[in-house]
């Protein structure tokens, strides 16, 4: 009777701690998190969601990471399903796309505007739409400009610091040492809309946006006139980054710009190069200011648990996390505090150290960007054509602003 008693017992304990188990399972939300090709990241991010959880014990964050080539295609496939992510890592091209289509969490619903001021304006900037922001900044990546001195100490002129400066310094580099002073790559991914944004090319109205056109003859003329008299490789209207990365790392060019981020890359793979580094601001336009990339996190329209998704996007972009972060990857921080720490401000004669202090330094003096539009990613598109179809000279520049300008406003 007394082992009858015993069992009916114990069987009663499983079936309300079974019951216990089950209503806490009910009171706990999921928030699914997307981010793109962060696996070696795994430690940090485990660890700050852990740190969340535990803060936060109703939350689970279920973090899903996805290859960088399939963020877009997967992202788009769940926007337009019912089963969608509720924070996800994207670029802000996409992002745009995706709030212009009216598919994204307007943020500032959800966050005051105190607390978006803890990022960089210009951030903040890069990723409003029709006065709402449309996504979160997270870590951001900047370029700096590489010098090869075994080529540039032969030629007795200063270092280009702006574009036009190119002119005369390609011109002399190539005369005394036969090679190249840069292989710039204008004719990819919007690289001269970037330039053109540098030299305040841009306009808006009410509708549209617009050209600058005298500023932006200016700016054609020089690359043209750099292309048509071979001071700049033909490759420069056809190839991407990678191989002007790969003709600097060979020796063939004078200097690069590029991003921090790249600085392994070269010590890696070009070590005589590497060795003869010097490094200094990224080349100015005429308003003095440098552009910058950024990945951000959007809340999909759609997400079922949006308020929660926010906050968690908070706290792993607060100045505490994206300086942890930064130490651990070559990016810098989105958060105004974490950038201004004395890891970016402070460097020793050592290039690590100071390709950081000049992208950090640089990031706090960063362009306004170009100001958010239906279809934005064609704009890239149109530029890239454009400014093709005048280094080869099938159209004349103004005829060719005026056609892109023409394609822009039928879009």
């Amino acid at each position: 009777m007394k082992i009858l008693k015993f069992f009916t017992s114990f069987i009663l304990i499983l079936i309300l701690t079974a019951c216990n188990v089950n209503q806490q399972e009910k009171n706990v939300t999921t928030i699914e998190f997307w981010t793109l090709q962060l696996e070696t990241f795994r430690p940090y991010l485990t660890k700050i969601i852990a740190e969340y959880e535990k803060t936060h014990p109703n939350i689970k964050i279920k973090w899903v990471d996805i290859p960088f080539s399939e963020g877009e295609k997967r992202t788009l496939a769940a926007v337009m399903s019912n089963n969608v992510p509720d924070l996800v890592n994207l670029n802000p091209d996409f992002s745009a796309t995706l709030a212009t289509r009216n598919a994204l969490l307007n943020i500032n619903d959800y966050v005051s505007d105190d607390v978006l001021n803890n990022y960089l304006p210009s951030t903040i900037e890069n990723l409003s739409y029709n006065g709402n922001v449309f996504a979160i900044p997270w870590y951001l990546t900047t370029s700096v400009t590489y010098c090869n001195k075994a080529i540039t100490q032969r030629v007795n002129l200063p270092l280009p610091r702006n574009y036009f400066d190119l002119k005369k310094f390609a011109f002399v580099v190539k005369k005394q040492t036969n090679t190249y002073a840069i292989m710039p790559t204008v004719c990819e991914n919007g690289t001269m809309l970037k330039i053109f944004n540098k030299y305040d090319v841009i306009s808006y109205n009410e509708k549209a946006l617009n050209f600058d056109n005298l500023k932006a003859v200016e700016v054609l003329e020089l690359f043209k006139y750099l292309y048509q008299n071979d001071l700049i490789p033909k490759e420069s209207v056809t190839q991407t980054h990678r191989e002007a990365l790969e003709q600097f790392m060979s020796g063939q060019t004078a200097i690069l710009v590029s991003g921090t981020n790249f600085l392994n890359t070269i010590k890696e793979n070009a070590p005589e190069v590497y060795s003869n580094l010097q490094i200094y601001e990224q080349l100015y336009g005429s308003n003095g200011k440098v552009d910058f990339s950024m990945m951000n996190l959007i809340v999909p329209l759609k997400s079922k648990h949006p308020k929660e998704a926010v906050e968690f996007a908070l706290f792993l972009t607060n100045a505490k996390n994206q300086l942890e972060f930064s130490k651990l990857a070559p990016v810098f921080p989105s958060e105004k505090n974490a950038l201004k720490d004395e890891y970016f401000s402070n460097y020793e004669e050592n290039l690590e150290q100071k390709v950081r202090y000049i992208g950090a330094k640089g990031l706090l003096n960063a362009v306004k960007p170009i100001k958010i539009q239906k279809n934005h990613t064609s704009l890239n598109e149109i530029v890239d054509n454009m400014t093709q179809k005048v280094l080869l000279n099938k159209e004349n520049i103004k005829e060719a602003l005026q056609n892109a300008q023409n394609d822009w406003n039928n879009y």
